[in-house]
């Protein structure tokens, strides 16, 4: 064996980076998380979520997790430092204290800031204010400590932040390490089959051709069953509309009726007979809106009919005949 030559190899070797399949397990157990969410100046965001073992995940479990985290942004967004958001809420000052020493001591990546959800029982908040006033200079980052969930979104927009932490932001942690598997499967076979370069991209070009007139036909299929459901939707939403104003000028005619019904008296003298001719004067004056609205549903509801003109006379025999011509 000839041993000046092993340098030289070594030398040679690619050094691999570190893959989610290789730490599969670690990432499974969800102590830390890329979320995609980013700060306000573009940093990624990682988030340490309430993980009640987290004091027990070994030093180079942890080391690796967060060592691949960090590893997956692009060099511009990962040179503008990481934001860490650690949720602890449920925890004791002494477990946080851990953690952040922890972070401290071993995260590899340019840290920016770190917002800690500091615990939420009264006897441990208040350990945690004297904790963190006594070792603050010890962990050499800077710590921002949050009393609440509206705390934390005065510095990270909702958008960028999980439901746990208040946000909007959709995140499945099995769906994306689905995604990152399939994304470096793919990389590591264009990279294996770099001789073959010429021949992959021309049936990755013939598969991405098929993929696209599939689309196509997808698009068009799902344009043409979208107009003519659409316009189902647009029909049903005037009905549905239509519906709603006949009842309400049903319950107006009929109140309409059975106050006309009220003045069916002739009167026995003068003084009656203008008595009800006043209040007949009234009642049409405030049947008048609600006649003309109930002519135009009728229109609206069918096909114009000339010789129903608008009724603008109230009296009884016209009134009993009202509704039934609607």
């Amino acid at each position: 064996m000839n041993v000046s030559l092993v340098p030289d190899e070594i030398m040679q070797q690619e050094i691999r980076p570190l893959l989610a399949v290789d730490i599969i397990e670690q990432l499974h157990r969800q102590f830390a998380l890329l979320s995609g969410g980013r700060g306000k100046d573009g940093a990624p965001i990682i988030i340490f979520p309430e993980y009640s073992s987290f004091s027990e995940v070994p030093e180079e479990d942890f080391l690796n997790v967060v060592t691949y985290l960090t590893s997956i942004p692009s060099l511009d967004a990962a040179s503008i430092g990481f934001v860490i958001v650690m949720d602890r809420r449920k925890d004791k000052w002494s477990s946080v204290k851990a953690s952040l020493s922890r972070i401290a001591g071993a995260f590899p990546g340019n840290l920016q800031l770190v917002l800690v959800l500091r615990p939420s029982r009264f006897f441990q908040r208040a350990i945690s204010d004297i904790g963190f006033k006594m070792h603050k200079d010890d962990f050499k980052m800077k710590i921002v400590m949050l009393n609440s969930l509206s705390d934390l979104h005065g510095h990270v927009e909702k958008g960028q932040l999980t439901r746990e932490l208040g946000g909007s932001l959709e995140y499945c942690h099995s769906q994306w390490m689905h995604h990152r598997t399939a994304v470096e499967n793919f990389a590591m076979t264009v990279k294996n089959h770099g001789p073959d370069a010429a021949e992959t991209r021309v049936e990755n070009q013939t598969t991405v051709e098929r993929l696209l007139a599939q689309l196509d036909e997808t698009e068009n299929a799902f344009e043409q069953f979208w107009c003519k459901h659409h316009l189902k939707l647009e029909q049903c939403l005037q009905l549905r509309h239509f519906e709603q104003d006949f009842r309400e000028v049903k319950v107006s005619l009929d109140s309409l009726m059975d106050s006309l019904t009220g003045l069916s008296d002739i009167g026995d003298c003068v003084a009656r007979v203008e008595y009800l001719l006043k209040e007949l004067k009234t009642l049409e004056e405030k049947a008048l809106p609600t006649l003309e609205k109930a002519q135009l549903h009728a229109l609206h509801g069918g096909p114009a009919n000339p010789e129903r003109p608008l009724r603008c006379g109230l009296y009884p025999t016209q009134m009993r005949g009202a509704p039934a011509g609607l």
